[in-house]
């Protein structure tokens, strides 16, 4: 058997804080369940408004489909075959506020423009008399 040559690497790895188990991901770890929960309402609000389910149309159904679809099949293939434990989850977790922030990135500008517009239309008077 062919013994470990490279030890370039070895040195940084014992005097990183990893190894010294010095990382701390309380706080990083107490923040993401708000961050998936803020992302749920965010797109089933945003699907709720017929306006916004047309402007994204079927690339942006097929999107949320294909997430939904796969954090679903990835918790039952990890709940069945393994312990049901959150490191087995989080491996795809990040594609549901991925998938948010994409379709509010390619829709949100528009849909902000949008509703200013509505804003600025209620706002000017009615009538000519006034």
């Amino acid at each position: 058997m062919k013994r470990f040559q490279n030890g370039y690497e070895l040195k940084e790895y014992m005097a990183s804080m990893q190894n010294g188990s010095l990382l701390n991901f309380t706080a990083l770890n107490e923040r993401l369940p708000w961050v998936y929960l803020l992302s749920i309402i965010g797109l089933l609000a945003g699907l709720a408004q017929p306006s916004i389910r047309q402007r994204i149309g079927p690339p942006g159904a097929m999107l949320l489909v294909l997430v939904g679809v796969a954090l679903v099949s990835n918790a039952f293939v990890t709940g069945n075959l393994a312990n049901v434990l959150d490191r087995l989850q989080v491996r795809m977790a990040w594609l549901l506020p991925f998938a948010a922030l994409l379709l509010a990135a390619q829709h949100g500008p528009s849909l902000v423009a949008q509703g200013l517009r509505r804003l600025a239309a209620a706002a000017r008077p009615a009538g000519p008399d006034a």
